[in-house]
């Protein structure tokens, strides 16, 4: 976890200050305005960052798996993900931010964006005969899925189901996405 985002959590996204952040990383103010001349490109760069971590994760992700498990190796990482408390608490942040924040706004709309296209490609790795627009409907619902885990997570907690019940219950669920579609995959 990153100083920004150690801080973050702490503080709030919106409560930081480019003081403490100087402090904590232990170089003086005008360095990091130097660097980073508001609050705004601090956070901007912080989101950028963060962003493009995850880019990278799955990236690495992707290059490790067979056409097979692409997809449930995605799913799983992304429930993980959204599943894990601090970074739970970030995004929510980011969201909130987006509200009044236009380039937050845009960061988090490319990201979703390049999330959904994912999923698509490897669905359609997975399945090469589903139609394109069957593929990102089935990528959206996959997605939805995974974003909706941080709203049910306590409730599913409450009645027994663990973190890693409520991955392999999406990770199933991926899979059977594009179900709709299977008479278009098996006709001939």
């Amino acid at each position: 976890m990153t100083l920004m985002a150690e801080i973050a959590l702490e503080k709030g996204l919106d409560a930081l200050s480019m003081r403490d952040v100087a402090k904590r990383a232990g170089i003086s103010l005008a360095a990091l305005q130097y660097h980073f001349p508001s609050k705004d490109a601090l956070i901007a760069a912080f989101v950028d960052a963060m962003l493009n971590g995850y880019r990278k994760e799955v990236g690495a992700i992707r290059g490790a798996s067979d056409q097979a498990s692409e997809l449930r190796n995605l799913v799983v990482f992304a429930a993980r993900q959204t599943l894990d408390d601090r970074t739970g608490d970030i995004f929510a942040m980011l969201e909130a931010r987006a509200i009044h924040d236009p380039s937050t706004a845009l960061a988090l709309d490319d990201f979703m964006r390049s999330y959904l296209e994912i999923v698509c490609d490897a669905l359609l790795r997975r399945h090469p005969l589903l139609a394109v627009k069957d593929a990102q409907l089935a990528a959206t619902r996959i997605v939805a899925m995974i974003e909706g885990l941080s709203s049910v997570r306590s409730a599913a907690q409450a009645i027994g189901l663990s973190r890693e019940d409520l991955c392999e219950a999406v990770a199933t669920m991926a899979e059977s996405a594009t179900a709709a579609h299977k008479p278009l995959l098996t006709s001939d």
